[in-house]
């Protein structure tokens, strides 16, 4: 009986963390290099390299970090798609139409104007972006937003929401050029893209109990359990949650 009590213990106070941990953990930006700091266009797709094409580090205009993407005289533009059951959700919880935000930072040198425009796209199982679930633009490449000189660094953000099932692809484009056709990277600069899914969270109240109730079943298995937090046991009681199929 006393095993089973022990078992039960150790149980809930890994649900109580594990609850703790998910609510931390919502919320991820699901882009890779969103920021340059790879210090390349490492998982970007490039599908324009006007002028110079896109940099890495050409200057010291960054919102976060060390680097920042910049752009030439000639468009350039660049997508990256996310596989949503990758990245670990489930049909079942994409089919609840979380909110997903796009979002990413531009700014303009002080000596040259840029030119940008964005697009983010809600992708169905055929993973099409000529065929989006929902979509929204800031601006085009026909009829892009223009930036002055200097003009320092501000965010872009649109949140998707009640938009239906079917949901498994996002599709994250931008592109941008500079304004006085100048050779080199002194176009419009990005840093800090993101794309985040809402993930269900307990509410305040449920996650505090389940934290505290956690707390104090640990502390009962530290000081009942013979398995808890010791060398992995050669023989005598152990505990099928710390030490499972011993």
């Amino acid at each position: 009986m006393k095993t089973n009590l022990i078992k039960l213990a150790c149980g809930l106070a890994l649900l109580g963390f594990s609850i703790s941990a998910f609510a931390q953990s919502s919320n991820s930006n699901l882009l890779v290099n969103p920021g340059a700091e790879t210090g390349n266009m490492n998982s970007w797709t490039i599908t324009a390299s006007g002028g110079n094409g896109w940099a890495v580090g050409f200057d010291s205009l960054v919102h976060s970090g060390s680097y920042s993407f910049s752009t030439s005289h000639g468009w350039d533009t660049r997508y990256q798609t996310v596989d949503l059951l990758a990245a670990g959700f489930t049909t079942a919880e994409l089919d609840t139409a979380p909110d997903i935000t796009f979002s990413e930072w531009m700014a303009s040198r002080p000596d040259d104007g840029g030119q940008y425009y964005l697009n983010f796209e809600l992708l169905g199982a055929d993973d099409n972006p000529a065929d989006p679930i929902a979509s929204y633009s800031f601006g085009s490449q026909s009829s892009p937003i223009v930036l002055s000189a200097g003009s320092g660094w501000f965010q872009e953000s649109y949140t998707f929401s009640d938009y239906g099932t079917g949901v498994r692809y996002l599709y994250f484009e931008d592109g941008g050029s500079d304004v006085n056709g100048w050779g080199g990277n002194y176009g419009t600069h990005f840093d800090d893209a993101s794309v985040l899914v809402a993930q269900p969270v307990p509410e305040p109240s449920t996650l505090a109990l389940a934290g505290l109730s956690g707390l104090s079943l640990l502390l009962f298995c530290r000081r009942e359990c013979p398995a808890f937090n010791r060398p992995k046991p050669t023989g005598g009681i152990t505990c099928a949650i710390c030490w499972p199929k011993h």
